[in-house]
């Protein structure tokens, strides 16, 4: 049904776009799902409570992802985000959107900002988020070993913490 499908996408969301375990994601019923993500919505903008509660579940997903996509595609810091309307969030990934895909403009404004979130991810973010790590390892010699030392950002605790690390080996070619 429509419900289960904003509730899912609800779900994916937070997830994998705000860092909240699936534990504590299948422990919340569908009042304090939607919640969550309106209040994850409204600290990233500068529109008042009732507007974005007054959006469907699917809606406030495809803000947040819009959010995450401005900052990761580096559109604009998190700081401008939070100084921005829901107008001028999804105008901007709009027009990303189009410069990365050339689709024409018309066509993304009639798509929803869900679908406009979910067309910059398919597209063209991953190849800038990729982009400096492609970069990094070309400068790695043939035949060579790599260690990579990596760590994540746990958003709720502003803790960095480390993850396994990445061992790289470039075999010559035959």
């Amino acid at each position: 049904t429509m419900l289960r499908r904003q509730a899912s996408a609800a779900r994916d969301v937070l997830f994998f776009l705000c860092s909240i375990s699936l534990s504590d994601i299948m422990d919340l019923g569908e009042d304090n799902l939607r919640n969550t993500l309106v209040d994850r919505a409204a600290a990233s903008c500068t529109d008042d409570l009732k507007r974005i509660q007054g959006l469907n579940t699917t809606e406030v997903a495809g803000l947040v992802m819009a959010q995450k996509v401005l900052v990761r595609g580096g559109i604009a810091s998190e700081t401008e985000i939070k100084g921005w309307g829901i107008d001028k969030q999804r105008n901007s990934l709009v027009s990303s959107n189009q410069r990365y895909t050339g689709l024409p403009a018309s066509t993304l404004q009639s798509e929803s900002t869900f679908d406009n979130a979910m067309r910059a991810y398919s597209t063209w973010l991953y190849q800038v988020e990729a982009l400096p790590l492609l970069s990094a390892f070309s400068n790695i010699g043939a035949a060579e070993t790599s260690s990579f030392s990596t760590k994540a950002l746990l958003p709720e605790t502003n803790r960095t913490v480390g993850v396994d690390c990445i061992s790289i080996i470039e075999r010559t070619k035959a």
